[in-house]
């Protein structure tokens, strides 16, 4: 199932930015990306709904069938490539005239045998290296954003898994912990749509929200443990869910403005496995350290200061860059 739905959110930021320009883009992708905060908020009373009807495997059964549209959906997509004289596209050759004559042919004829025993190795690694995009691995703008997609990774994860019985430990029931969820989902949603929007209208550019959703992610985590109401708290989830929010759309949009369209759809499957390794962590230290202390709150803290790490490297390139010119 985790298969499934990487390749599909994958497939389907490719495919839009295949059809889109980056502001066009940005918009489409805060609008895809609503179904995760309209999750937070519809899905949760739908699954306890169907489990008092109909149990664990009629549960699954209708969520099974809910994601099945997927397969019409992907079946409706148009494609974008238009094959050009003596070009196949779809196997990735172009022919060539007659008189024309193949440059690798000439190059391993031409070679000495010890240089020519190499060229088949050294043919593979090209072809390696193009189809699993590992040149990118050497851009510094793929590293900036996939590190602020870890940490917000790990964010959300900590937030998604122990709120909940973060709320509970502090007195409060498990109907209003549920309520603090919606109103954080709720934030999540404009936390999206609002991005997406102030980025296509040209308000701002998507680094500059995606700057903005730093510190407003840090912030709630660190304050956490002065959070001890019941509106205080669902403020600060809140205002974390809605700078989320942003920080997962425009990192996306960021991705395919610094590196292209060409190796987008491999520079987000890479961000994608990383952001999945690292993500533990969200699940690890809260529960490792409210085992040692009883407490959340360190935690919670130890994530919010992980937020700001991605402006030391954007502020070290800045300053190499005035010095350099």
């Amino acid at each position: 199932m985790a298969l499934g739905r990487s390749l599909v959110i994958i497939l389907a930021c490719a495919t839009l930015s295949e059809h889109l320009d980056n502001r066009e883009f940005a918009l489409a992708s805060g609008i895809a990306k609503t179904g995760a905060a309209l999750g937070y908020t519809g899905i949760p009373p739908l699954v306890q709904l169907c489990l008092d009807t109909y149990g664990w495997r009629g549960t699954m059964l209708i969520l099974g069938a809910l994601c099945a549209h997927l397969v019409v959906c992907g079946a409706l997509i148009v494609s974008s490539e238009t094959g050009g004289a003596g070009t196949n596209l779809k196997s990735g050759y172009q022919s060539l005239s007659n008189g024309d004559t193949c440059p690798d042919t000439e190059r391993i004829q031409q070679e000495p045998n010890p240089k020519r025993l190499l060229l088949p190795l050294k043919s593979f690694y090209q072809r390696v290296k193009a189809a699993f995009g590992l040149s990118m691995i050497y851009d510094f703008n793929f590293w900036n954003v996939t590190q602020i997609s870890i940490i917000s990774k790990i964010a959300l994860m900590a937030w998604v898994i122990y709120f909940v019985p973060h709320a509970e430990n502090r007195g409060f029931s498990g109907e209003t912990a549920a309520l603090m969820v919606t109103v954080a989902g709720v934030g999540h949603l404009a936390g999206i749509l609002v991005s997406s929007l102030l980025v296509f209208k040209g308000i701002l550019s998507s680094m500059g929200c995606l700057m903005l959703a730093i510190p407003f992610t840090a912030v709630p985590l660190c304050i956490d443990t002065w959070m001890t109401s019941r509106w205080l708290m669902a403020a600060n989830a809140t205002v974390l869910m809605l700078a989320l929010g942003c920080s997962f759309t425009m990192s996306t949009v960021v991705l395919k403005e610094v590196l292209g369209d060409e190796i987008f759809p491999a520079a987000l499957g890479w961000t994608t496995f990383f952001a999945g390794l690292f993500k533990l962590l969200g699940g690890f230290l809260p529960g490792w350290v409210f085992d040692h202390s009883g407490s959340f709150e360190v935690g919670f803290a130890i994530i919010g200061a992980l937020q700001f790490t991605p402006f030391i490297p954007i502020i070290a390139q800045r300053l190499l860059c005035s010095k350099t010119n």
